[in-house]
């Protein structure tokens, strides 16, 4: 599966433009804005866009043999028509699978413990038995500057959980590793996912 750029997708999964500051907006994902960067007198510097998304969770799976939890996923790659004039650096992240934790973005009227329970059960396919918060995360403070509270969640990994895996979500593994077999895949480069490296190292700063 392949993403293409907004121009060329003749579905594009119901974001709509907008005038104004916000420039386009979905109703999950949230809304791409347009922003000034001013100095301190008000004369501007430069523009920059604000990705503003409904907030969700981040869950570190542990379960209870005290092994962490990791979704081998596959992250769709990107194709984007000729007439782009932004300069397209690297994608190679993309396309291929990832190493990551669950995370995902709330349901209408949803907590953030009730998107971190939903979402743990939904990618790791096992009931969740506790949901503690260990902190909060911005992805980027420059263009995503919002917080994205972090749950430890307590997993019973030998049961088959009440929600089945999302086969949308294009999960192709669960796999659980002692904490010094992860630190290992950090120490190696093999997860590369920056949400799942910060979530990772606020749990082993507690361990």
């Amino acid at each position: 599966m392949s993403e293409v750029g907004l121009e060329n997708c003749p579905n594009p999964n119901h974001w709509e433009r907008r005038d104004g500051d916000v420039v386009l907006e979905h109703p999950v994902m949230g809304s791409i804005v347009s922003v000034a960067v001013c100095n301190d007198d008000g004369t501007p510097r430069y523009d920059q866009f604000l990705h503003t998304e409904p907030i969700g969770a981040i869950t570190v799976p542990v379960n209870t043999d005290g092994e962490i939890g990791l979704i081998e996923i596959e992250r769709v790659s990107f194709k984007f028509g000729a007439e782009q004039v932004w300069p397209i650096t690297d994608f190679s992240a993309l396309g291929e699978v990832s190493i990551e934790i669950p995370r995902g973005a709330p349901r209408k009227g949803e907590a953030a413990k009730q998107t971190a329970l939903r979402e743990g059960q939904e990618e790791l396919n096992s009931p969740i038995l506790s949901v503690e918060q260990i902190g909060m995360l911005t992805p980027n403070t420059t263009f995503h500057p919002h917080r994205i509270p972090v749950y430890h969640v307590r997993v019973d990994h030998r049961r088959e959980g009440p929600i089945p895996l999302d086969v949308n979500e294009r999960i192709l593994k669960v796999r659980w590793h002692p904490e010094a077999q992860v630190r290992d895949l950090i120490r190696r480069g093999k997860i590369y996912c920056a949400m799942t490296l910060a979530a990772l190292a606020m749990h082993l700063a507690r361990a």
